[in-house]
Order: C-alpha cells, then structure tokens, then sequence
C-alpha cells in the first residue's frame, strides 16, 4: 500500500470464472490511475480462455510513479467473451506513492519491524557481552599467579619498599 517513486512492486491478480466456459481468448490490462484520475495502462497479459469454476494467477510488475493513488486490473476490458454481468470484471487498489526514490529500506523498517527490532536487541546484548567480559577479564599485564606475600602476622610484605627506603 506505501511505495516510494521508481520502486519495482510485483502485482498479481487471481482471476476466477464463475459463469459459463470462457473459451476465446482475452486480455487482462493492469491500470495505474492518479490524482486527477487519469487512467493509465502499463501491463497487458493475453490468456487463452478460462473454463468454469478456474482460477488462474496473473502476475506483472509496475515500477511506482509519483502522482499515482490507485491500481486497478481489468479482465477483458474489450468485451471479447459474452457474459451476463460485466460489473465484476475489476478490481482496484488504493496506493500510495511518495518518499524520496531508493530509500524502500526506510519504509520496510516502518512496515516490518520485528528485524529491525532484533539487529538493535543483538546490539544491545552485544554491548552488554562485551562490557561484562572487559570487567571480568584478567588485565593485560596481570597474572593469576600474581599472590601478594603476607608474613606471620598476615601484613603485606613488600621487599622493594623496604629497599627504597633503606636507600635515602
């Protein structure tokens, strides 16, 4: 339903027969209209006939026009094949184009976001992992065999302060 300008959308239409044997052949027209309604056609499928009760998929592609505000498909827009009622030969879509061209990636964080949600929730944890391992993790000139010398009365020994201070 939301497209940006110059953005290729694939359109498909189910075309069922619910009368009688369709035999001849006939042609689907896919139509753009505008804001002042103004018709435009930019894809014809020719199909050889439907039989009672068929369904057939009728698939093409539209690259996305400013202006443009509703799609509509016609089946036999030329009356080539006799029917009772002609009232339920097309179906229309409203539409709506506009954005800038080649920014579709914005609009599908807007229309799906469940994986944008989780690259940013992988983000978060990934953040979380590494501040967690920076805080537990053994310093680069530490050693776990580094052990503090304590004598009988568990005071701190430490032989180069006893140096330094001998000295001066």
């Amino acid at each position: 339903s939301h497209v940006t300008p110059s953005e290729e959308v694939t359109l498909s239409a189910l075309i069922k027969n619910d009368g009688a044997s369709a035999g001849g052949s006939f042609v689907v027209d896919f139509q753009s209209i505008n804001s002042e309604g103004e018709v435009k056609s930019f894809s014809q499928v020719s199909l050889t006939g439907i039989d009672v009760g068929e369904e057939l998929k009728v698939i093409t592609n539209w690259e996305a026009e400013e202006g443009v505000t509703k799609l509509r498909v016609v089946v036999d827009p030329d009356n080539q094949i006799p029917e009772v009622n002609k009232d339920d030969n097309s179906a229309t879509h409203d539409i709506e184009v506009s954005g800038i061209a080649y920014t579709g990636w914005v609009d599908g964080m807007r229309e799906n976001p469940l994986p944008t949600m989780g690259v940013i929730i992988f983000l978060i944890v990934l953040v979380i992992i590494v501040r967690i391992s920076r805080k537990t993790s053994i310093g680069l000139y530490d050693s776990i065999y580094d052990e503090a010398i304590f004598d009988e009365d568990n005071e701190y020994e430490d032989d180069y302060e006893d140096d330094y201070e001998d000295d001066y």
